[in-house]
């Protein structure tokens, strides 16, 4: 069963300011419901999950998995230990 979700730009309130918030929108408890239901304002994520072509730095045509193919894992740990064990002014070792 597919949520439905308000506009972005639409904010979701409770009840009445005036009114009691036990009655109005309650649903039989055989109905179900989702997570509007138990956190009526949450922030929407769907922005999130807009992904245009034109975000991409790297252009369609780059293969992300030749390139981390190409990673030399060995000297990548060797650069991250040293980098933990090497003490810099603003950043003491570990």
């Amino acid at each position: 069963m597919p949520e439905q979700h308000p506009p972005i730009t639409e904010t979701t309130t409770g009840a009445a300011s005036n009114g009691c918030p036990v009655v109005g929108h309650m649903k039989y408890p055989v109905e179900g419901g989702g997570n509007q239901d138990w956190w009526p304002n949450r922030l929407n994520l769907k922005v999130l999950h807009q992904n245009p072509a034109v975000a991409d730095p790297m252009g369609a045509a780059f293969d992300y998995a030749a390139e981390v193919a190409t990673i030399d894992v060995d000297a990548l740990t060797r650069d991250i230990e040293e980098v933990m064990t090497t003490s810099q002014p603003w950043w003491p070792a570990d």
